[in-house]
């Protein structure tokens, strides 16, 4: 990818973090701002929340990116730890597109994670829960086990 993401370029991100194990809670954003997450209910329910990013808010994710170095990640961060959380990020532009794996070290991703956590997921509390029964690892195979990601 180039260095600097705008929001000509961007086309979508997947931000995920979770479990190996249990699965992923996942932020999938497009370049409409329209986005979606999935993450768990009460006990092994999982649910899918669609809301929709406007465009200030579309604009502070690309900057949060930008500020992580995206252009820059490398495809795999890890403590060497394998008892913790995982995550992972997927971001595609008209330029291409670059995944990475993050294993109890997500400093990479600093400013991204923050941003999720004080915008989106805030709008996501207010959204409608639209589906139930979803697969926490579906955004993880969709990126990391696709012969042709979508």
């Amino acid at each position: 990818l180039p260095a600097g993401i705008t929001t000509n370029t961007f086309k979508e991100v997947t931000i995920a973090q979770g479990s190996g194990l249990d699965g992923f809670d996942s932020i999938r954003v497009f370049s409409s701002g329209e986005a979606y997450m999935v993450f768990p209910e009460q006990g092994d329910t999982n649910q899918k929340a669609t809301f929709t990013l406007m465009e200030d808010d579309l604009a502070g994710l690309i900057g949060a990116l930008n500020a992580d170095r995206i252009d820059q990640i490398k495809g795999s961060y890890s403590t060497k730890f394998w008892d913790g959380v995982q995550g992972f990020i997927e971001i595609k532009t008209s330029e291409g597109r670059r995944y990475c794996r993050l294993s109890n070290h997500f400093a990479p991703l600093t400013n991204t994670f923050h941003f999720c956590n004080s915008v989106i997921l805030p709008k996501i509390a207010r959204a409608h829960i639209s589906e139930n029964g979803i697969n926490r690892f579906t955004e993880y195979d969709r990126v990391f086990s696709s012969k042709n990601p979508q």
